[in-house]
């Protein structure tokens, strides 16, 4: 009787892909949550570039003193052109202050992966500069 099986009553057949299964849900939730941070972060960083780009070109072709808030002027064009496609709900104002000074407010959501999840992350950056 050497080549016939004996039964096991406690076999550990199947085990692995069963303990596989159990973590593969907290590893992908892990990975969509550092993916989130990652896209927060660099929203965070393209909107701080925008306002600066937006302010630098307001002050250096200068914003009408006349209409002291616009949205249609060159730095508000080169703010807007700074960031990128994704980042698609944004506000963009550039306004000239007393004591020929230029201010560039952006406001943006950060965009999500899962638009069904009720996180409303607005990255908003001011940046004042000289006119000259």
């Amino acid at each position: 009787m050497r080549g016939t099986r004996v039964p096991r009553l406690h076999d550990d057949e199947g085990s692995a892909a069963v303990e596989f299964m159990a973590w593969i849900g907290f590893v992908l939730a892990t990975l969509f949550c550092a993916y989130e941070a990652y896209t927060a972060f660099a929203t965070v960083e393209q909107v701080e570039n925008a306002t600066r780009t937006g302010a630098r070109t307001a002050s250096m072709q200068g914003v009408a003193l006349h209409e002291p808030t616009t949205k249609i002027g060159p730095g508000t064009r080169a703010a807007s052109a700074a960031l990128p496609e994704v980042i698609t709900d944004r506000e963009i104002t550039v306004e000239a202050l007393a004591g020929d000074t230029v201010r560039c407010t952006v406001r943006a959501k950060v965009p999500l992966i899962a638009n069904g999840l009720p996180l409303n992350i607005t990255v908003l950056r001011r940046v004042e500069m000289p006119v000259g």
